[in-house]
């Protein structure tokens, strides 16, 4: 008799499920029961058994209870392998990623979608639906993805330029733009879409000629900026830092021009200096 632990997050997307023997599963109760610091999950654990049931679901329990079975699974659970077999060290292991994996959920992603998919749309839309329940996944502005047919309990989280995704027999970082997801398994229909970098390029100027001397290039995403600077630009903002550092002697003054104190400021300055460093050093061609 197998039996099936569902580690779903309420309040997200998240809730994949650890299947095992049921000898196994009512052994991780066990553990959970003994050493929980929480009566009532205590008590929760050994009415669970009790009662023979195979199935068990995290969202059964308050966000309280169900953090700290979360903390036993990830923590003393843990120190009790050492004992047991290889095989169940093995599949323990793989509860306990998925209880790490709730500890981390946000309101989207970690996504853990326990049916299976079949492609219906191609191209730069890519329509997934499961017959399970009114259900599909749209994968929005697709480039140069070579996507399978199906898709066998998907688990789908961020990646750099897109998607990554993982199901039976494929993992990939789908370079998409957006997501959707159209229908009401959990918590209703969700979109997301990926933040496009933006790209400028600035003339800094210096001297008397008025003729930009570089170019300064720079991606933005939401609230971060990318700069690229060369060596020779890195030793420029460690001399205004300098001059800065002459004119400035006190935390106070350092407070009201950069909103920094002087031991944040000449921290970065340290940090630009390793950098300007490990650049390769290139002279000035005249």
């Amino acid at each position: 008799m197998s039996s099936d632990f569902t580690v779903d997050h309420a309040g997200t997307w998240y809730g994949p499920t650890w299947n095992a023997s049921y000898g196994l599963f009512s052994w991780v109760l066990e553990r959970i029961a003994a050493h929980t610091a929480d009566s009532t999950v205590a008590q929760a654990m050994r009415e669970h058994l009790a009662d023979h049931d195979g199935m068990f679901f995290l969202t059964w329990y308050s966000e309280q209870q169900a953090a700290e079975i979360v903390r036993v699974i990830t923590g003393p659970l843990r120190e009790d392998l050492p004992g047991e077999t290889e095989s169940v060290r093995t599949r323990v292991a793989e509860l306990i990623a998925l209880a790490k994996g709730w500890a981390e959920a946000t309101d989207v992603f970690p996504l853990s979608l326990p049916w299976k998919f079949a492609r219906q749309e191609s191209g730069e839309v890519v329509r997934y639906h499961t017959g399970d329940r009114p259900l599909d996944i749209v994968f929005d502005g697709v480039h140069d993805a070579e996507l399978p047919e199906e898709l066998d309990h998907p688990e789908i989280g961020l990646a750099d330029g897109g998607y990554a995704v993982s199901a039976v027999g494929f993992g990939a970082v789908v370079p998409a733009e957006g997501l959707r997801l159209l229908g009401d398994p959990y918590n209703g229909p969700l979109e997301h879409r990926i933040q496009q970098p933006q790209r400028i390029a600035m003339a800094v100027h210096a001297g008397q000629s008025g003729e930009p001397e570089w170019m300064m290039e720079a991606e933005i995403v939401g609230r971060d900026a990318r700069l690229t600077l060369s060596r020779s630009e890195l030793v420029l903002m460690l001399s205004v830092i300098t001059v800065l550092d002459n004119t400035m002697k006190s935390d106070l003054a350092y407070q009201d021009m950069v909103g920094r104190s002087r031991e944040e400021v000449w921290e970065y300055a340290k940090q630009f200096s390793e950098l300007a460093k490990a650049i390769p050093y290139e002279p000035p061609v005249h």
